[in-house]
């Protein structure tokens, strides 16, 4: 029985990280997430350290990921925090043609 629920820790722990890899990071919100900044003309969301170095791109200041197009900034930001306020699994993918972490696509996945 021990082992069992050992077993049953370990995954719902294993589960709840984060995973980024190559261009996108995917995840529970609050699990990726680690804070938002909001600026004049971007959105900044900082990523786990642990995560991000499995990562194929260059974090700002070595912890945000950028939102590419401005014009997307209140949609996006709206988006990020219906996520975490409803614990929703998400994906970020960044673009493969930016040296930096640019956001290109903010996907919100379905609960399981």
């Amino acid at each position: 029985m021990r082992t069992l629920i050992a077993a049953l820790l370990f995954f719902v722990g294993f589960g709840a990280q984060a995973q980024c890899q190559g261009l996108s990071c995917s995840g529970q919100a609050s699990d990726i997430i680690h804070s938002l900044r909001l600026e004049s003309k971007q959105l900044l969301v900082a990523l786990p350290a642990q995560d991000s170095r499995q990562l194929n791109c260059l974090l700002v200041e070595q912890q945000f990921a950028q939102l590419q197009e401005p014009a997307m900034l209140p949609q996006a930001h709206a988006l990020l925090l219906t996520a975490l306020m409803n614990r929703q699994q998400i994906r970020l993918e960044f673009n493969p043609q930016s040296p930096e972490c640019t956001i290109i696509a903010i996907e919100l996945l379905p609960t399981r």
